[in-house]
């Protein structure tokens, strides 16, 4: 789920994410046919919102990863598992 595409979906529900990174990492496993594939997939962003607008932004985050096309493009499970932070200061 990339940076820009939780950014669409921010907009579209006009909430204002005043900082957005994210890590990831995999579990792979040998495949019969050679070579290697991906079994899990978990994914880690961190947003910061404004005050009040979690519970919006974990609306906003989920329909992101429902339909980001990289996601239901993988064989294997992708999960999100968010941290939220709330700021009441705008970014400098």
């Amino acid at each position: 789920m990339s940076r820009e595409h939780v950014l669409f979906f921010a907009g579209t529900a006009r909430l204002r994410i005043l900082s957005y990174h994210s890590t990831a990492e995999g579990l792979l496993e040998k495949a019969p046919e050679g070579g290697f594939r991906f079994m899990e997939i978990v994914i880690r962003p961190v947003v910061e919102v404004e005050d009040g607008a979690i519970s919006k932004a974990e609306q906003m985050l989920d329909r992101a990863h429902r339909y980001c096309l990289v996601s239901r493009s993988m064989c294997c499970p992708v999960q999100v598992e968010p941290e939220w932070k709330a700021s009441a200061e705008s970014p400098v």
